[in-house]
């Protein structure tokens, strides 16, 4: 079983990968993964210190950090840690900021990440800010493309209806050269 296979199911149900996955660079996952589980488990503010220095007493004596312990030793010991609730920690607002990332919605989760390092410290969550201005500044040239092609087709558009126009007004010139030629050829026949 790899480490993250052993992480991920020493994990509280309140947490799963996916959700942590959002706290450390991507690549961390890959290269450094128990780097990177000891990152995301502190980012996050789920993992409850106390009480797992209360549980585990012997944790405290080894000078080794209670996230810093949990990935290390506790998975492989069948350790646990209970979750902070979610008003203790800014979770709440972790969890709408990463939903509204999910959804597109990154202007949203943009000002929750902002509020959240303003509140547990912008570095925690500056890879997140940082991906959601790279992905608001896609959108916003998205959208110019998107009208710069609606007003090229309305430019096209209007070149096409003045043409037609031009057609029209020779064929309505030739009608009334033709009509004029008719009544005239009318009144000489009449007279």
């Amino acid at each position: 079983m790899s480490f993250l296979d052993s992480f991920s199911s020493a994990l509280p149900k309140e947490i799963t990968l996916e959700y942590l996955k959002q706290f450390v660079p991507v690549e961390w996952w890959d290269e450094k993964p128990e780097w990177a589980a000891v990152s995301a488990l502190c980012r996050c503010g789920k993992f409850d210190v106390q009480d797992y220095l209360k549980r585990y007493p012997d944790v405290e004596q080894t000078d080794i950090d209670p996230v810093l312990h949990f990935v290390r030793h506790g998975i492989k010991g069948n350790r646990y840690f209970n979750c902070m609730q979610d008003t203790d920690c800014g979770g709440y607002k972790v969890n709408l900021a990463y939903k509204a990332f999910k959804n597109g919605e990154y202007e949203k989760a943009l000002k929750l990440y902002e509020e959240l390092g303003k509140k547990i410290g912008v570095e925690n969550f500056k890879q997140n800010i940082d991906i959601c201005n790279k992905n608001i500044k896609k959108q916003s040239y998205s959208n110019c493309n998107k009208n710069t092609i609606k007003v090229s087709n309305v430019s096209h558009e209007i070149d096409d209806l003045k043409k037609q126009n031009t057609v029209l007004k020779e064929h309505i010139k030739i009608l009334q050269n033709d009509l004029e030629k008719y009544y005239s050829g009318e009144k000489k026949n009449a007279q």
